[in-house]
């Protein structure tokens, strides 16, 4: 699965996105700048075109509780 591929910040990323965190969220919890481009990368990865379809992928991802 491509989700192996992930760097550990794509998976941090990925799994939130998955799980429906806002992308405001994302950054305040990664407190990092540079999410949207970690998505990217992550649905690049998953051969997805976006936000709604990695939600397939969520049991490999982990969760707002985990990431």
């Amino acid at each position: 699965m491509a989700v192996a591929a992930f760097t550990r910040v794509e998976h941090r990323v990925a799994g939130l996105a998955a799980h429906a965190v806002p992308g405001n969220h994302l950054a305040e919890r990664l407190e990092s700048r540079a999410v949207e481009k970690h998505l990217i990368s992550a649905y690049h990865k998953l051969r997805v075109a976006g936000r709604s379809e990695p939600a397939a992928s969520s049991p490999a991802l982990p969760g707002p509780a985990d990431a």
